[in-house]
């Protein structure tokens, strides 16, 4: 009997193995992402980060396994951010309907439909489609796990969100103008965050196959920003910043002179993601 019962558990054992290897031998793996974490902004002019903001990721991935070692990692997800800054010093902002006004649109006339706004505080949602393009290195398996380490970069471009702004309108259009009690209105996220966004970074996990060829990987990274994720000067033209929204008004909390201006930050990112592979 007990012949019999070690037969099992090594027949067992024996089949564990191989299919754990067909799974590690496989030339492409393809799998759902999901994933989660927390931004953090590095800011240099205008506005601060109040608060770490989060993330949110889904897609598909794909491996392709050029050796039982290395791995070409890419796919397509969609990333879900928000963020939030707080003024350094007083800023302002003029808009019609839920759109803030360029500074090549702005008419202070006294026909103007236009509304000045004070800010307080700014919270982005910024939706973006993600290619991850990462070489990974990959352990021997033990058993019917595999650690890895991979590198690469997450580049990404803005499909949609929104800004919610909390502040003060003016009465008026002006300063001069009756001040409201804090309000907060969702606007328009036109041109503020760029299309483009280049994160570069590394990250850490392992590779269970706990079923056939299904196999779930776990892995934690750190991605630094490569690029500004807000709009900068334009490269062409006489007026480069005629694209720009706020208006620094300074301590002195004077509009006399417009001083227009855009954020400037450059983004981390903590990521914690786990992916089935089939």
């Amino acid at each position: 009997m007990k012949k019999i019962i070690y037969s099992l558990i090594g027949l067992g054992f024996f089949t564990s193995t191989a299919l754990a290897q067909e799974a590690f031998d496989k030339k492409m793996q393809f799998g759902i992402a999901l994933g989660a974490g927390l931004n953090m902004n590095k800011t240099s002019t205008l506005l601060e980060r109040s608060k770490a903001g989060s993330d949110f990721i889904m897609g598909l991935n794909f491996n392709y396994n050029i050796n039982s070692t290395l791995t070409i990692t890419s796919g397509l997800e969609f990333d879900f951010e928000s963020f939030s800054y707080t003024p350094k010093d007083s800023v302002f902002y003029y808009y019609l309907d839920n759109e803030i006004t360029k500074k090549e649109f702005l008419d202070t006339s006294a026909t103007s439909q236009q509304s000045l706004f004070m800010l307080s505080e700014r919270k982005y949602k910024a939706n973006y489609l993600t290619i991850p393009v990462f070489v990974t290195l990959k352990t021997k398996p033990f058993g019917n796990m595999q650690y890895y380490g991979k590198f690469g970069s997450r580049i990404s471009m803005k499909v949609g969100g929104d800004i919610i702004d909390k502040g003060y309108n003016f009465a008026g259009d002006s300063l001069s103008g009756t001040k409201s009690s804090e309000v907060e209105q969702t606007m328009v996220l036109q041109d503020d965050v760029k299309f483009l966004k280049i994160n570069f970074g590394v990250a850490g996990g392992l590779m269970w196959n706990f079923s056939g060829t299904t196999m779930l990987a776990t892995e934690i990274g750190y991605f630094f920003g490569l690029t500004q994720i807000h709009a900068g000067e334009r490269l062409t033209g006489d007026d480069k910043k005629r694209s720009y929204t706020l208006i620094d008004a300074g301590k002195d909390v004077t509009l006399d002179d417009y001083k227009w201006t855009a954020p400037a930050a450059k983004q981390g990112q903590l990521l914690l993601k786990l992916t089935l592979f089939f």
